[in-house]
């Protein structure tokens, strides 16, 4: 799922935070809960551009340099917490980083963001910690807190932020991404290069959903070895290419050897098909 249809699910949520800054009442802390990973960066980065595009700015629009400076972590006023996925925690040393951050003025906007990604791995210590600022934000300062649940988070933190709850997006069919099959993969993986990190990292969902499928789907089917065990090492190779983008490697050269390699691996549509009667 594309950004332009994770906006479009996410109607509600925008249009409660649309009517909470045109009408000036925006809360210190959000917590933005449910949905995918992806929808919750989705859907914070809009928030977040909109509040520092200026008064005309429009709620959902991604393709303004303020939404694409933000996306790739090169926003000045806004700070991005949580974004190793290898962490298993977000400690209090590092709570206390963004903390001393969000003290100080904004430097180019009215207001300063800091958006929190899977907010759930805060631990007791962190929690507590955050949540002192919370009880007195400082001025032009929004938290923007970012989990599948709100379970793991404290009831006092909780109690202090506005909850958006975002859809869930619907269960995707065991289908073949556009293009699998019918395009050449060093073509396919060029058309993403020309994407967003967001938009490629929903690619590259797509691609692990599809191989997945397969997986499953041929278990026990009359599918050669051969073939499953390259769906197996393509999606090694998918996991590899997507956690080096969210390290930030280069995007060109990461989708260039994610080529390279399904190229080698499944060099013909026909390893593609399952017993389902993928054409």
């Amino acid at each position: 799922m594309g950004n332009a249809e994770i906006l479009k699910l996410q109607e509600f949520a925008l249009r409660v935070l649309e009517t909470h800054r045109k009408k000036g009442r925006l809360a210190t802390t959000y917590l933005m809960a449910g949905g995918t990973a992806l929808s919750r960066e989705v859907t914070g980065t809009a928030f977040a551009a909109a509040l520092l595009g200026g008064e005309r700015a429009v709620m959902g629009d991604l393709e303004t340099p303020v939404a694409k400076r933000i996306e790739d972590r090169n926003h000045a006023d806004v700070v991005w917490f949580g974004d190793d996925p290898k962490a298993r925690s977000l400690k209090i040393e590092e709570v206390r980083e963004v903390i001393h951050w969000s003290g100080m003025r904004p430097f180019e906007s009215d207001w300063k963001i800091c958006l929190i990604k899977d907010a759930g791995r805060l631990t007791h210590e962190a929690q507590n910690a955050l949540l002192k600022t919370l009880e007195e934000p400082p001025a032009q300062t929004i938290f923007c807190l970012l989990a599948e649940n709100t379970d793991n988070l404290l009831e006092t933190i909780r109690s202090r932020s506005f909850l958006v709850r975002l859809a869930p997006e619907p269960a995707a069919p065991a289908s073949v991404p556009d293009g699998v099959g019918q395009k050449k993969w060093e073509d396919l993986l060029e058309e993403a290069q020309s994407g967003s990190r967001m938009e490629t990292s929903s690619f590259l969902a797509a691609l692990l959903t599809f191989f997945r499928d397969r997986i499953r789907e041929d278990a026990a089917g009359p599918v050669p070895s051969e073939h499953r065990m390259a769906w197996m090492k393509a999606m090694d190779i998918i996991y590899e290419t997507r956690d080096a983008l969210e390290a930030n490697a280069n995007q060109k050269l990461a989708l260039t050897r994610l080529a390279v390699w399904l190229k080698r691996l499944l060099p013909s549509a026909e390893m593609l098909k399952s017993r389902t009667g993928d054409s």
